[in-house]
């Protein structure tokens, strides 16, 4: 079989440096194992959510899958390619949701800015503009002649969330997608994953997020990280007993009972 997402033993170790930067970001002078031996499977057209505590290793996951972070070692498979030996072919069909947008044009409109990305996904004209609408509706993105620099935090989120979606990738990377979004906008957004996205187009969607809470209404299958080791991965009936945890919010609370 062969899976969308496919991580054989990755480890990733970030040595700190010599620089300021370096220095406050690992004040004790510590190696930093964000991915201590991580092994995982996502089926193609289904939704992969991944929870865990801050720093616990899941955007690191995300990078190395998007190859924006090498590991140190194991191995990294988008739809069978080896990213190592086939990057640009397995990165064909990825695209990523990070939750600190920082590529728009800050002088151009929000509409503007999404038409730019649509030419660079190859479409324009009526067809970029109907796709530029429905998200526009889904997201509640509200005026897109603002220009973006005048626009709030949460709409620069929605924008970027638009962005992401405007092409065709069948694999799709979200790290906590639903960062400013209100109530509504959040329902819209699962709403639109789960009917449109994985419904209707068949895509395979790998998300990150601490709203544990949301996860279980609308992804397929649950993984739980911490310290850069992968707990349990499975459907959420099976995570939950593997914590032995009543609910999600408990898994969080066993977490300290499983850390290396």
């Amino acid at each position: 079989m062969t899976y969308a997402l496919e991580a054989i033993n990755l480890t990733k170790i970030f040595k700190p440096g010599r620089g300021l930067i370096e220095f406050l970001r690992h004040p004790s002078g510590k190696e930093v194992r964000a991915l201590d031996g991580v092994s995982l499977t996502v089926e193609k057209g289904k939704i992969f959510a991944l929870i865990g505590p801050n720093a616990a290793g899941k955007t690191t996951l995300i990078k190395v899958f998007c190859s924006l972070v090498i590991p140190d070692s194991g191995r990294c498979l988008i739809n069978g390619k080896d990213i190592s030996r086939e990057g640009n072919k397995a990165k064909a069909g990825v695209s990523l949701i990070y939750g600190e947008e920082k590529s728009f044009y800050w002088r151009l409109t929000v509409r503007e800015n999404l038409e730019f990305f649509a030419a660079l996904y190859g479409f324009g004209g009526k067809r970029a503009k109907e796709r530029i609408d429905e998200l526009a509706e889904i997201l509640a993105l509200g005026d897109l002649n603002v220009r973006y620099q005048e626009c709030s935090a949460g709409i620069r989120q929605r924008a970027a969330v638009a962005r992401s979606l405007l092409g065709k990738a069948d694999i799709i990377f979200m790290d906590e997608p639903f960062l400013s979004l209100d109530p509504g906008a959040t329902e819209n957004l699962i709403n639109f994953i789960k009917n449109i996205l994985v419904g209707r187009d068949g895509k395979t969607i790998f998300i990150a997020t601490h709203m544990i809470e949301k996860v279980e209404s609308f992804a397929n299958r649950l993984g739980v990280i911490d310290k850069g080791k992968l707990i349990s991965a499975g459907s959420f009936d099976e995570v939950k007993r593997a914590f032995g945890a009543g609910s999600l919010d408990d898994i969080f609370e066993r977490l300290s009972k499983y850390h290396a």
